[in-house]
């Protein structure tokens, strides 16, 4: 009966350990893909950023182009780090012949470079929203100074400027 109880017990740890390992190869490859197609859409979001950024400056004819070539510098920076970030991505992506301990580990190794990667594409989206938000408001308040304009023009007829008698 002993004998019986411990092979028993074998079989489901072996069970247990084989559930696991199909486990964190399915949570590894879900977290490559992820991480993958992160670390693909972000030159797009960083390039974006760059033509938004350097054309508000262009057009507010901004005085100090110390501060573009720095945030210049910082875009150029995070472009290093997102091809670094890929390099490491594919040295994390042989999962297959790995024990339970070692998977764990590349678990780990992949959520880092995920959360490095997710720090990224929010600075970027952020950046993004913040520049269309502010091209939104320049563009209603062109139309409305043009709008308010017209009103006042001298050759409207519904003109609303009214001559001094004084």
């Amino acid at each position: 009966m002993e004998e019986a109880y411990a092979a028993y017990r074998r079989s489901a740890k072996r069970t247990a350990q084989q559930r696991t390992s199909h486990d964190l190869r399915s949570e590894i490859r879900a977290e490559l893909e992820s991480l993958r197609e992160a670390l693909e859409a972000l030159p797009a979001h960083i390039g974006l950023a760059r033509r938004s950024r350097t054309a508000a400056a262009h057009a507010a004819g901004d005085p100090s182009p110390e501060g573009l070539q720095q945030w210049l510098c910082e875009l150029d920076l995070d472009l290093s780090e997102v091809e670094l970030l890929k390099s490491q991505l594919f040295a994390a992506d042989a999962a297959d012949s790995l024990s339970d301990m070692d998977m764990e580990v590349r678990l780990v190794e992949i959520l880092a470079l995920s959360l490095r990667a997710s720090a990224l594409t929010e600075k970027y989206r952020a950046s993004n929203s913040v520049q269309e938000t502010d091209r939104e408001s320049l563009t209603d308040d062109a139309e409305a100074v043009m709008l308010e304009a017209s009103q006042y023009s001298l050759n409207n007829e519904r003109s609303p400027i009214v001559e001094s008698a004084v």
